[in-house]
């Protein structure tokens, strides 16, 4: 998006406790495979992040159930005991070749990591129907609320947990926990903690960077009390798929 103005300063199905374990990010590149471990015990769960699954395609007979679910996973059963191989495909135009590689486990969960950018042009137009500055403002609050702002999605997590922001004081903690993306822009939230006994400041530019174009903390005030923590979200440009900002 080109702009003139200042940067500003689930499962949806309920299954046994036991049944899926937590999720385990996975990195498939465009054209390659990844080998998975699944259960032939238990239903299987694979999702990607900000996409939607519309289709799993194997060798006939190797599954016994898929079953898409409501936020864009799928659950798939099967009671094979040798590898096969396994086709993901996206709403997004995504592909995703796996080896899956059964046995008698507990139920596995995959968060798939996407391929490449989606353009999400749903959320290109209406970012750029609004002023830049009103825009900034209106994404940060509707998020801070728990909703999407339209045509948004949530995405996995693109920052290393130890990579903190260069300018953040050696006293507080930081790590991303959740990220979302829209047509031109990008959004992670960073938990902030503060495990000394001394209030900290916080401030703008501690998070500033290359493309930063707002920061919001989620509390009102200039410092982090000792024990407390809070959350800020930091929203970036980000390049769109066919490499217009």
């Amino acid at each position: 998006m080109k702009n003139n103005l200042p940067a500003l300063c689930l499962l949806a199905a309920v299954l046994p406790a036991r049944a899926v374990l937590a999720p385990l990010t996975l990195d498939v590149p465009a054209g390659g495979q990844a080998d998975v471990r699944i259960s032939s015990t238990n239903p299987n769960y694979f999702e990607v992040p900000g996409d939607r699954i519309t289709g799993v395609t194997s060798a006939p007979g190797t599954l016994t159930e898929t079953r898409n679910t409501p936020a864009g996973g799928a659950f798939l059963s099967t009671v094979q005991d040798k590898p096969f191989t396994l086709f993901l495909t996206t709403e997004g135009g995504q592909t995703f070749s796996l080896s899956a590689h059964p046995s008698a486990v507990a139920g596995r969960s995959y968060r798939l990591a996407p391929q490449k950018p989606l353009p999400r042009p749903a959320a290109r137009a209406w970012e750029r129907a609004q002023p830049y500055e009103a825009l900034l403002a209106e994404v940060n609050r509707t998020l801070l609320q728990g909703a999407l702002p339209p045509g948004w999605a949530a995405v996995a997590v693109a920052v290393s947990p130890d990579k903190a922001p260069p300018r953040l004081p050696a006293a507080l903690r930081a790590a991303p926990d959740a990220a979302w993306e829209g047509g031109h822009l990008r959004v992670t939230r960073w938990r902030l903690t503060n495990p000394g006994r001394a209030a900290v400041p916080l401030r703008e530019p501690q998070f500033s960077g290359p493309d930063v174009r707002a920061v919001m903390f989620a509390t009102p005030g200039r410092a982090l009390a000792g024990g407390g923590s809070t959350d800020v979200y930091v929203t970036q440009s980000r390049e769109d798929a066919d490499g217009e900002r």
